[in-house]
């Protein structure tokens, strides 16, 4: 029973992860096409 305890709770803790870490990578994307955006307009000018 512990055992399965843990299993949930590590899952659970993965799963939490896995959002923080998809919520941050997401967000870092938008932040690398802003910065690439940007770069292209300072070239273009």
């Amino acid at each position: 029973l512990l055992v399965e305890q843990m299993k949930n709770g590590y899952l659970e803790m993965a799963r939490i992860n896995l959002t923080l870490a998809s919520e941050l990578f997401n967000l870092d994307e938008e932040l690398q096409e802003g910065w690439l955006s940007t770069k292209a307009e300072w070239i273009w000018r």
